[in-house]
């Protein structure tokens, strides 16, 4: 199957920006408009409404997924577009709770072999 990507190329539709996904005039769709689709989509994959996401929460999802996986808040960060990276440690403060117990055994391992 081939990506978003090399479609959008093979069809000589220049894509400076990167972006996968476009609206009909090749712009950047509205959250609304995008969630209609995702929502025709399962819709006909036969997805039960109380499994249904949006696309805010895919986002949320998969940033949270990042961070459970050790990947850097800064870098999430920028990857979602946030003004700064307090925002991103506002947002996701909570999963972020277990990670520092599990530095803070490290630390003290690390600092035992002293």
């Amino acid at each position: 199957m081939r990506s978003s990507r090399s479609v959008i190329c093979n069809w000589g539709i220049e894509n400076n920006d990167g972006l996968l996904f476009r609206g009909q005039q090749l712009v950047v769709p509205s959250d609304g408009g995008a969630n209609k689709k995702l929502k025709e989509l399962e819709e006909q994959a036969g997805i039960p409404p109380n499994q249904r996401v949006t696309f805010h929460g895919l986002r949320h999802s998969h940033a949270s997924y990042l961070l459970a996986h050790g990947v850097q808040i800064s870098y999430i960060s920028k990857r979602l577009g946030h003004a700064n990276i307090a925002l991103t440690l506002r947002v996701y403060s909570h999963l972020l709770e277990e990670t520092y117990k599990e530095e803070a055994a490290k630390s003290s391992d690390i600092l035992s072999q002293l």
